[in-house]
């Protein structure tokens, strides 16, 4: 595509920061980049060619399907499985819970477990599915926006953050203020700017907010108490879901005093523990569990060839060689072999 001529002509948004994002998806730090993620459409699936026909493509027609199945293998596919429900049905279950409590902390739900297990996805997934139930029961409050002492007010049930390394108290508020498109004054201090985000908060709504890769939070012995304390501070003076996600939190400061300290914390007596685990294939049901993670890869895959199909997806999602793959079929309730790819 040629590259167009500047010129006086052109109007002033001839060119914006639109024309020029990737085409993927980046982690959210603001609500309007969550909704892009809400909004995102995945690269469709192409039209299985016959194999005979795809060989008598041209070349210029082979590259642009095989950019296309590219496209649509390069956004993964996520697979549903027992576990993730589970703790989706806990989650729901939780915030059902605290819909109509008195005011107070409400208990959230910290989700524990190795690295690479999926754990942020499958919180994403969730609040994905809760924003969209609610745009679909009422889309109204979606479309009301209001300005109170110049800033702008529209509905915003979810927050969601992405924890920076050795991230303090402060770092936490200011990054909630960030997100909700609050604006502090330089050299504002913790509480100030904590202060504004609870007002915003309770303004736009909030409903969950997502506390993802906590671990990535000071959590020393010095800092670990602080920390605590500011999270008890924000979890009482909202009406939200909390939701922390990381690695090893159950022996981090978040849920004793100082990591590595052998008392509890006011946190973790308010919040439930659940853990992701990778997959094993011990059991029947554990197998079927497996299969099903399989199987839902294959029929999502767009693949000409003749070889077996390769999975590889990391953690709990999914990790097999072809060999394992059709002996797990062998040894489950389902007769169909796995797709040729």
């Amino acid at each position: 595509m040629p590259t167009p001529d500047v010129s006086d002509e052109q109007p002033e948004d001839a060119f914006f920061a639109g024309d020029f994002r990737h085409p993927g998806l980046s982690e959210p730090r603001t609500k309007e980049e969550w909704r892009d993620y809400l909004d995102y459409l995945l690269p469709p699936k192409p039209v299985l060619l016959p194999l005979d026909v795809y060989r008598n493509l041209t070349d210029q027609e082979r590259s642009r399907h095989n950019a296309a199945r590219a496209a649509h293998h390069s956004a993964l596919v996520i697979v549903r499985t027992s576990q993730m429900k589970s703790i989706h049905h806990q989650i729901r279950r939780r915030m059902m819970t605290n819909s109509r409590q008195p005011a107070g902390a409400r208990r959230g739900i910290v989700l524990d477990g190795p690295a690479t297990l999926g754990k942020s996805t499958l919180v994403k997934t969730f609040a994905y599915d809760f924003e969209h139930e609610l745009r679909r029961d009422h889309p109204d409050r979606f479309d009301k926006r209001y300005i109170v002492d110049g800033l702008l007010i529209d509905y915003t049930p979810v927050v969601y953050l992405n924890i920076p390394s050795q991230a303090t108290p402060k770092d936490l508020s200011v990054a909630l203020a960030d997100y909700l498109a609050q604006p502090y004054r330089s050299g504002a201090t913790k509480s100030d700017i904590t202060r504004l985000v609870l007002d915003n908060m309770r303004r736009v709504g909030v409903e969950l907010v997502i506390i993802d890769d906590a671990h990535f939070m000071d959590l020393s012995l010095k800092e670990g108490k602080v920390v605590n304390d500011h999270l008890k501070h924000i979890a009482n003076h909202t009406a939200a879901t909390f939701i922390y996600t990381g690695v090893d939190l159950k022996h981090s400061g978040l849920f004793l005093e100082g990591a590595g300290g052998a008392r509890a914390t006011q946190t973790a007596g308010r919040n439930t523990l659940l853990h992701m685990t990778p997959y094993n294939i011990r059991t029947t049901a554990e197998k079927a569990d497996w299969v099903s993670v399989i199987t839902a890869m294959e029929e999502a895959s767009s693949c000409t060839s003749t070889r077996p199909a390769r999975w590889w997806v990391s953690g709990s999602t999914c990790t097999a060689a072809p060999e394992a793959t059709s002996a797990l079929w062998r040894n489950s309730s389902e007769k169909r072999p796995p797709t040729r790819c």
